[in-house]
């Protein structure tokens, strides 16, 4: 399955479902059915009885949907949920109406408009929900010899790309990172990766496997990247090259599993008060 937003959305289906609700999925791709799903998680495709009496559940919609995709079910009943920068998006959203859930708050405190959006009692703004999957099965240190570097874009603007890596260094393309054991084995047998993309879960998975992560900055300061970044960004990656933030890596790699365990229990704790929230709203 796909990576990033798609993912978390899976796994927010699998964990209402492990916690006794009926939760399902509704596949949107440019208007083409994606049906898609992660074998290991209880993710059921939504039926046609579903369909015919949808004003029954409640929708979740990511912040990317656009046009005839803004409410594709037509409900009255539906969540927004922020996975990522929802900037080019909210004109097109009756603010005032729609109850709105962050991943963390991720970016929105420096655009206005999004500001304003959590500021006004109006919009319903309740808290956030934040939501990974670690696959601590798959990404962890193995203790295999290491030899060289590794490197990612992603996300990161073409005329922002200023490479400090090796000319040997491993590219890892886009469409990698979908193949889990292969990142783990090639995070487990090189010694750095270089991560041009500030907002990528790579990094993290890369410190799990016990590579050294340098995250190259573009356009925050440390502050402001730890600021938009979840709590397990703190430990184990160095933001830049210096010998500081090369020490603050080594040194804190050892509080990563940790933050992880207390992550997954705010993640569970947050999914409950989600539910607690939309019963009291849409009932």
């Amino acid at each position: 399955m796909g990576v990033g937003g798609v993912k978390v959305l899976h796994k927010l289906c699998h964990t209402l479902n492990s916690k006794g609700h009926n939760a399902v999925l509704f596949p949107v791709s440019n208007g083409t059915p994606y049906y898609i799903v992660y074998e290991e998680y209880n993710t059921p495709i939504i039926t046609q009885e579903q369909l015919n009496n949808i004003n029954d559940y409640v929708v979740i919609y990511p912040e990317n949907l656009r046009g005839s995709e803004i409410n594709a079910l037509n409900t009255k009943k539906f969540v927004r949920w922020l996975l990522n920068d929802p900037f080019e998006y909210l004109s097109t959203w009756n603010n005032t109406d729609e109850i709105i859930y962050f991943v963390d708050l991720y970016k929105l405190h420096k655009d206005p408009i999004t500001k304003n959006l959590i500021s006004n009692p109006d919009s319903n703004f309740d808290e956030n929900l934040c939501i990974l999957e670690f696959h601590k099965n798959i990404f962890y240190n193995k203790n295999l010899p290491r030899k060289g570097s590794c490197f990612a874009y992603r996300k990161c603007p073409p005329e922002h790309r200023k490479p400090i890596h090796p000319s040997d260094s491993i590219e890892i393309e886009w469409n990698d990172v979908g193949d889990l054991v292969r990142m783990s084995n090639l995070f487990n047998t090189t010694e750095r990766f270089y991560c041009y993309d500030d907002a990528t879960f790579l990094s993290v998975q890369a410190a799990m496997c016990g590579c050294e992560v340098i995250v190259v900055p573009f356009r925050f300061t440390k502050d402001e990247w730890l600021n938009n970044n979840v709590s397990v960004s703190k430990y184990g990656i160095a933001y830049g090259d210096s010998e500081s933030e090369l020490y603050h890596a080594k040194s804190t790699l050892n509080k990563l599993n940790k933050e992880i365990e207390i992550f997954e229990k705010r993640s569970d704790d947050q999914v409950e008060s989600f539910v607690k929230n939309c019963e009291k709203i849409f009932n």
